[in-house]
């Protein structure tokens, strides 16, 4: 699973062959849910909806502002991540939002969201 390729918009998991339960980060050895051993490699798309979030002003007044939040991928992991927040924008639970990752050599992949107001009225959130 070592060799899985990211993207901007993907991060690598895994789904259980046994209950089909997708896992980000990826697990190495055995399903979180069943117990299973039977994971296969997956790119997971780093779209869904917020479900709670908390949100921190910045110092600086010309900067955006961004939250800590929940957000429910489509593909059904929850994520605890960070959102990029313009001041005009209010979120709100249900919201579309959609994601990238941030790759640092030697650091921790980080995965940042922002909303994507163009889904709204698609995915009837608005």
């Amino acid at each position: 699973m070592n060799d899985i390729d990211f993207d901007r918009r993907t991060i690598a998991g895994t789904r259980c062959a046994e209950c089909a339960q997708v896992h980000v980060p990826a697990r190495l050895h055995r399903c979180q849910r069943c117990g299973s051993l039977a994971l296969t490699s997956e790119r997971v798309g780093l779209q869904g909806v917020f479900e709670s979030w908390t949100s921190f002003a910045n110092a600086d007044p010309g900067h955006d502002e961004f939250a800590l939040g929940l957000v429910t991928l489509d593909a059904g992991p929850m994520l605890t991540v960070r959102i990029r927040l313009t001041q005009s924008q209010e979120p709100c639970v249900g919201a579309p939002v959609t994601g990238w990752t941030v790759r640092r050599p030697g650091a921790v992949d980080q995965f940042w969201f922002e909303l994507a107001e163009g889904e709204l009225a698609q995915r009837g959130a608005a």
